[in-house]
């Protein structure tokens, strides 16, 4: 992953992702276009070749869901 500056927009929301990419991670936001039209900005992170996505080791008590349509 090349590092430098990340701006991505969704189509037909006009909301957008923004990050500084620097040793495999990107760092910034994501801006979403609320009714009205605020904005509301949320911070966002990730790490290149993570294969979890938010606790690496899961707690023994969670529920099994399976994914909508299946």
């Amino acid at each position: 992953m090349a590092e430098g500056h990340l701006t991505a927009t969704m189509p037909g929301y006009e909301n957008t992702l923004t990050a500084e990419v620097r040793g495999g991670k990107l760092t910034g936001e994501v801006s979403l276009l609320r009714a009205g039209g605020e904005r509301q900005a949320l911070p966002f992170r990730a790490v290149a070749g993570k294969t979890w996505r938010f606790f690496e080791t899961p707690a023994t008590d969670n529920a099994d869901v399976p994914a909508a349509g299946r």
